[in-house]
C-alpha cells in the first residue's frame, strides 16, 4: 500500500505530491511532480519530475534504474489519463 498526500498544486499547470509511506518498501521520501507546458515548437508536452530517498541511503543509487522504470511508466500513465479521462 502507497500512502501519498498532494502538497502543491497549480491549476492547469502542475501538482506535487508527497508519497510519505510505502508498504513493504525502503523509502525514506519521494516528492512527485506531474505537469504540463509549451515546449519551444509550441506543442504541448508533459513531463514528470521525481526525488526521492531510499532506507538505508546506498539503496537510492542501487534502485535507480528501477525507479527510472516506474517513474516512466507513471508519465506513460498519467499521459493516457490525461488523453482518455
Amino acid at each position: 500500500m502507497v500512502k501519498e498526500k498532494i502538497i502543491n498544486i497549480k491549476d492547469g499547470e502542475y501538482y506535487i505530491y508527497d508519497v510519505y509511506d510505502w508498504e513493504d518498501f525502503p523509502l525514506k521520501k519521494m516528492n512527485n511532480t506531474f505537469g504540463v507546458k509549451v515546449n519551444a515548437q509550441g506543442k504541448t508536452t508533459i513531463y514528470q519530475i521525481t526525488e526521492y530517498r531510499l532506507k538505508p541511503r546506498f539503496l537510492t543509487w542501487i534502485m535507480k534504474g528501477e525507479m527510472r522504470s516506474q517513474a516512466r511508466t507513471a508519465l506513460i500513465s498519467y499521459k493516457h489519463y490525461m488523453e482518455t479521462g
